[in-house]
């Protein structure tokens, strides 16, 4: 199987948990990632099986889009929600003295390109050794500053207001970000904190986009087979994995080159065509769980 897998990651899951089950699944060894996501995170993590796994050095420095919930109140060791509290409001400035236009002054003095720190708790790896690894064992060493670039930082409101306060007196603000490859969302969010006076972490964080791969909720194939359709074995296959393995709702195709056969199949198969990218049909098909 030669192709593009473009999963909506679960929280809980590592970026190489997903790529060994894929590998287990589908018997191929060549698979690969084009940009690691949190375990915490949720989103578009895009998979490149077989062949196409050449395409990896092109496709992993893409800019990335993600929303996300920066919480202001308090830090963590790890800069998100999964550590322990390392500063509270209590021995700053308070959440309550939060404005909209102060916060908007602050994202966008972080807009354009920066330099960020790597966190130590990340998969970064210096002289051989993974960060992560050495933050478990309580070590931190020192990192060189990476720039980076954040095309747009901004806030969503949420029910018309942009700061949402919450009944333990933190505050949360969930936002848009388009970046490039290489940039860290929690140094976002805690660059964001130290520029208001307020210490804060990121609540959650979910990748939308990544290149020209948008708002994904359902696992997405970019079929290699030229000229002619999958086959009804393999369709069947790819909906039980969608559906059981990662949870997805949909099976969203991209048919290419097609002919009468490859439409007829798919056709067949349960999809319908619901639009056209140049000389490219897109079909989708909704998905029963323990098809």
């Amino acid at each position: 199987m030669n192709g593009t897998l473009i999963v909506d990651k679960p929280a809980g899951m590592t970026s190489h948990d997903v790529i060994a089950r894929v590998r287990r699944i589908i018997g191929e060894r060549r698979v690969g990632h084009t940009g690691t996501l949190d375990p915490f995170a949720t989103g578009v993590l895009v998979i490149l099986v077989g062949k196409a796994t050449r395409l990896m050095q092109f496709l992993s420095g893409a800019e990335k889009e993600y929303e996300a919930v920066i919480r202001f109140g308090y830090a963590t060791d790890t800069g998100d929600t999964t550590g322990q509290q390392v500063g509270v409001h209590a021995k700053t400035q308070g959440t309550q003295s939060l404005r909209e236009a102060e916060i908007e002054a602050a994202m966008a003095s972080l807009r354009g390109e920066i330099t960020q720190i790597p966190p130590m708790y990340s998969a970064k790896k210096v002289k051989g050794q993974k960060l992560y690894e050495l933050a478990r064992r309580g070590e931190e060493i020192e990192r060189q500053p990476v720039k980076v670039v954040i095309s747009e930082f901004r806030g969503i409101e949420v029910n018309g207001q942009m700061l949402n306060m919450r009944d333990d007196d933190t505050a949360d603000l969930n936002v848009r970000v388009v970046c490039s490859a290489g940039t860290y969302i929690r140094t976002l969010a805690e660059d964001l904190g130290e520029q208001l006076g307020v210490p804060a972490h990121l609540a959650a964080l979910r990748r939308t986009g990544t290149s020209r791969v948008y708002n994904v909720s359902f696992m997405y194939l970019a079929p290699a087979y030229r000229g002619r359709g999958l086959g009804g074995q393999v369709l069947q296959f790819l909906d039980h994995v969608a559906a059981n393995e990662i949870g997805a709702n949909a099976l969203n195709l991209v048919v290419r080159d097609y002919n009468p056969g490859a439409l007829k199949c798919y056709l067949k198969a349960g999809f319908t065509e619901c639009g056209k990218d140049g000389t490219a049909i897109r079909m989708t098909k909704v998905l029963n769980r323990n098809a």
